[in-house]
């Protein structure tokens, strides 16, 4: 019996050894409290997965803004009805100066030798002539600037702009990655300077992303290369169509600040220009050779004074 109770009793060594054991369990349990779901690691590990994930967003937000390949950013109709009319309106014009020149040289036939009548006839011919192409070339060159659409597009860490005119033109400029410097231009000075050879019409057009256009219409980049697309109009061909369209990386600041103010205005205003000077041409050419035709036959058709009369 004293040795069952001795049994039963636990000795000093076991209690101590039950003490240390106990220590040791709470200090594991207090060495793992910034592990545990409270814990300050745990709440600087969500506080860094939180910060990841909302950059993560973010960058997935702003990616799905820009949506990748080309952007059309303006649109506008081409001024089709319009330069057709103007068109019409130059060959009337034409057919109206030929006949008042016709008619003033009807009325010098009598009292022209027939050798400078001949070279007069033809000289009338290639004038008529070569004022019906020069403003014929006015219409397209004023086509040519009205712009149809305008896309942006990212190629190789390039930006790649491609101008679409009116008139079978298209331009497809690819900018540099650094601002214009020397003699150089950049996109900005040519939109606003040089709108004698690109103009954009905000108010008849459709913009599709404003704040892209105006970045990229004030865009201080310079133009590296420029490839220049050309669909010939009727009656002309595509050597000639090529000599009378300006390049982009041609022109030079101080090229632009000279013609800065000689726009002319928009396209449309000035073919409704063109179609109106040229018809008050072609009636002033008609009035003035037919009363100069009739006033030559006039004195032509006159009998010479007899001697009887001169008495």
């Amino acid at each position: 019996l004293i040795w069952l109770k001795k049994l039963n009793q636990p000795s000093r060594t076991s209690i101590f050894q039950r003490a240390v054991g106990m220590r040791s369990v709470t200090r594991s349990w207090q060495g793992l409290r910034p592990f545990r779901a409270g814990g300050p690691l745990v709440a600087r590990r969500r506080a860094f997965c939180s910060a990841e994930t909302g950059a993560e967003s973010a960058e997935s937000a702003e990616s799905a803004e820009r949506p990748a390949g080309p952007r059309v950013l303006f649109r506008a109709e081409p001024l089709t009805k319009l330069a057709a009319d103007c068109e019409g309106a130059l060959n009337t014009s034409s057919i109206l100066t030929a006949g008042g020149i016709g008619a003033a040289l009807l009325g010098i036939a009598p009292f022209t030798p027939p050798n400078p009548f001949m070279i007069g006839l033809l000289l009338s011919v290639v004038q008529v002539q070569f004022a019906h192409g020069w403003m014929l070339r006015q219409l397209w060159a004023q086509q040519r600037r009205h712009v149809l659409e305008i896309v942006e597009e990212e190629q190789e860490g390039a930006t790649v702009v491609t101008v679409k005119c009116d008139g079978g033109l298209t331009r497809i400029l690819k900018l540099e990655q650094s601002a214009a410097s020397g003699s150089s231009p950049s996109l900005a000075d040519i939109t606003t300077q040089g709108r004698s050879f690109i103009s954009l019409d905000r108010q008849g057009g459709d913009i599709k992303d404003e704040e892209a256009l105006d970045a990229l219409l004030q865009s201080e980049l310079g133009v590296a290369s420029e490839e220049v697309k050309m669909e010939p109009v009727s009656g002309e061909s595509k050597e000639e169509a090529g000599k009378f369209v300006q390049k982009f990386t041609d022109l030079t600041r101080e090229h632009l600040k000279s013609i800065a103010d000689k726009d002319g205005g928009s396209p449309k205003q000035a073919l409704e220009t063109l179609v109106r000077s040229s018809q008050m041409g072609g009636v002033a050419f008609l009035a003035a050779g037919s009363l100069l035709g009739v006033m030559a036959r006039s004195s032509a058709d006159r009998p010479p004074a007899t001697a009887e009369s001169k008495k």
